[in-house]
């Protein structure tokens, strides 16, 4: 799930955007019915398409990697419930893990 959230779907996103826009040209030319307006699929502009998605992505990715807390080495304890109040998760150093 992890992988989908941060390395495919930022990846997709400006396609998916891209064929939102022209799913919606498409259909005002044809309602117009000036259908030879309508852009063509051929006419992405993958190459911009795929910079801005890896740029996405690069910058998610960069983004986790400094905004975490934990250090190499350190061990992750996960949330957990003691006599009925969650406790939060936190990074430990390994001789101090649980």
């Amino acid at each position: 799930m992890r992988v989908l959230l941060v390395v495919i779907l930022p990846f997709l996103l400006p396609a998916l955007a891209y064929f939102g826009w022209w799913w919606w040209r498409r259909r005002a030319a044809v309602a117009a019915g000036r259908p030879e307006d309508a852009p063509g699929l051929g006419d992405a502009p993958v190459t911009a398409l795929v910079a801005v998605g890896v740029g996405l992505m690069v910058m998610l990715l960069v983004g986790f990697m400094i905004s975490g807390d934990g250090r190499p080495g350190d061990k992750y304890v996960p949330p957990r419930t003691v006599d009925g109040v969650i406790q939060p998760g936190y990074f430990a150093k390994p001789n101090d893990a649980q």
